[in-house]
């Protein structure tokens, strides 16, 4: 019974903690740490040391803390992005200045079995520095094509090993270790933050701001021909929309021959050379 009251006072304790820690920072991140790496998580916090207070914590205990402070945004950010592997950071800096700097600061790793990769994995031709011996069939066998030279493996043409979104096998990891490469770009990715009361997903975090600068320009240009195609009247399309019913007016005018002070040039235009054609017509019908 003693030992229940512990961990129910030691899991209450940390339940104070997380919420002094949302009370004590603007924001809260929550990054993705599933499969991410312990060398990853040092470095970041080698990196950030001073500007995030990283911390791991269970979802159910950080769900507490956030009902604790009374902050609805916070109990959804808990319940939609906090599930399964997750570590949270709290920042006094703008969470979009620091997710794309989490990005830049990606380490380069070793690959192991079951990693994802995220562009095509390309391996070069040239000598591997690797004598001769079992590995040549190990590379052969992971699609690397080799040849003997100088007492030294190398790769004789250039070969893509793995596809984008694909998982690398056992005997590809090995293999790829072997060679000394380090495919695997790892960085804290963040699945969403809570930025002034408003969850901001975490592909948005990440994005660099001229390119939503320019997806916000496509977006409203499609806008615009959409409400201008339907007829609906904004300040963006009334200009337009005023134009297209001008010319509308203009052609049903003379169409039906209704003499504004836009159309009496063309009209009479009209009428003189429906008049030259009628007037060869009758020459022609005389002469025959």
């Amino acid at each position: 019974m003693q030992k229940v009251r512990l961990s129910i006072t030691k899991k209450e304790k940390r339940v104070e903690e997380l919420v002094t820690l949302i009370n004590s920072y603007k924001y809260v991140i929550a990054i993705d740490a599933s499969g991410l790496r312990t060398k990853v998580i040092n470095e970041m916090r080698d990196i950030f040391r001073g500007r995030v207070k990283f911390k791991f914590e269970k979802p159910s205990l950080f769900m507490r803390a956030a009902k604790k402070t009374g902050n609805k945004a916070l109990v959804e950010l808990a319940m939609k992005y906090t599930q399964g592997s997750v570590l949270l950071a709290f920042t006094n800096e703008d969470p979009f200045k620091l997710s794309r700097e989490f990005v830049r600061n990606a380490l380069s790793l070793p690959a192991k079995a079951g990693n994802i990769i995220e562009e095509d994995l390309v391996v070069k031709p040239g000598n591997t520095g690797l004598p001769p011996g079992p590995m040549i069939s190990e590379l052969n066998e992971v699609g690397i094509p080799t040849r003997i030279d100088k007492g030294s493996i190398w790769v004789t043409k250039e070969v893509v090993v793995a596809r984008a979104g694909e998982k690398i096998n056992v005997k590809l990891a090995a293999a790829l270790s072997k060679l000394g490469l380090k495919p695997i770009r790892m960085y804290l990715k963040p699945r969403a933050a809570l930025v002034d009361d408003v969850i901001v997903e975490g592909t948005l975090l990440v994005t660099e701001p001229e390119k939503i600068f320019n997806e916000l320009i496509e977006a409203n240009k499609k806008y615009i021909i959409l409400a201008a195609e339907i007829s609906y009247f904004t300040k963006d399309t009334l200009p337009l929309l005023l134009a297209k019913a001008h010319r509308e007016a203009q052609i049903l005018s003379l169409e039906t021959s209704i003499v504004t002070e836009d159309n009496i040039v063309q009209l009479l235009q009209i009428a003189e050379n429906k008049s030259l054609l009628l007037s060869k017509l009758i020459d022609s019908a005389q002469k025959s």
